[in-house]
């Protein structure tokens, strides 16, 4: 069993004087390249040799064959009035992200470390637009598709008539209020001088509003959920 030991013990110095040996070599070369060819150059050497190596033994993992997750997608808001349009999402980091609206694949990026990705720049058509997206990896497995999302574009204002009372009508007496009555789409916001008309589900609508003596000027607002607006101005006067 001692000898043994001693045979092993033998063996591996004989390994260290190797390993001893070829470092000091090593050392001995590169001290004489450097002396020849100078610090510069022999870096260079080292950064080509190891580019040479990155190409023969690439990173890709050729035995991946796990797809990624499906991208999420986020919009920002339901409908908008402006045809350049942004979003934003989540996929696998270092996955590519292939975006399609409306069935039509528009752009592509690179899922950055964090995992948040964006498109900018999309030009939105009038109407519904649907976006969808899928992630590919390095490996090329391709994620199922994503869940679609819907933003609306419209660039009309929506409609807004006053049914009463008329502009420059003359008004007295105890009572400073006076109703005002009109009509817009269906969904839309109504402000007079700000403040929130109760619009009812066929569009019509009509506010309470006091009356200071002399000229009141009213500003009616109807604001659709693209931010599209249509205003009128009323004038009012009262006199006691």
């Amino acid at each position: 069993m001692y000898r043994q030991f001693s045979r092993m013990g033998r063996l591996q110095e004989k390994r260290n004087i190797r390993k001893a040996a070829v470092f000091f070599l090593a050392t001995l070369v590169i001290i004489a390249l450097l002396a020849t060819v100078g610090f510069s150059l022999l870096a260079k050497l080292f950064i080509f040799f190891g580019d040479i190596k990155s190409r023969t033994n690439p990173t890709v993992d050729k035995t991946d064959f796990i797809p990624p997750g499906p991208p999420q997608l986020a919009l920002p808001v339901e409908a908008t009035n402006s045809a350049a349009f942004a979003l934003k999402g989540i996929a696998e980091p270092g996955a590519t992200v292939y975006l399609s609206l409306n069935n039509a694949e528009v752009k592509s990026t690179q899922v950055p470390e964090g995992g948040i990705f964006e498109f900018s720049g999309i030009n939105l058509e009038l109407g519904e637009n649907t976006f969808a997206a899928v992630a590919m990896d390095e490996a090329g497995n391709k994620s199922p598709v994503s869940t679609s999302v819907t933003v609306m574009y419209s660039n009309v204002p929506p409609k807004l008539e006053l049914a009463s009372p008329s502009d420059r009508q003359t008004f007295s007496g105890k009572d400073t209020r006076v109703t005002v009555k009109g009509k817009t789409d269906s969904g839309i916001r109504v402000t007079i001088n700000d403040r929130i008309a109760i619009v009812s589900s066929d569009g019509s609508f009509q506010s309470q509003i006091g009356l200071n003596s002399g000229e009141n000027v009213l500003v009616i607002v109807a604001t659709d959920g693209a931010g599209n607006q249509a205003r009128k101005e009323l004038t009012l006067i009262y006199s006691q």
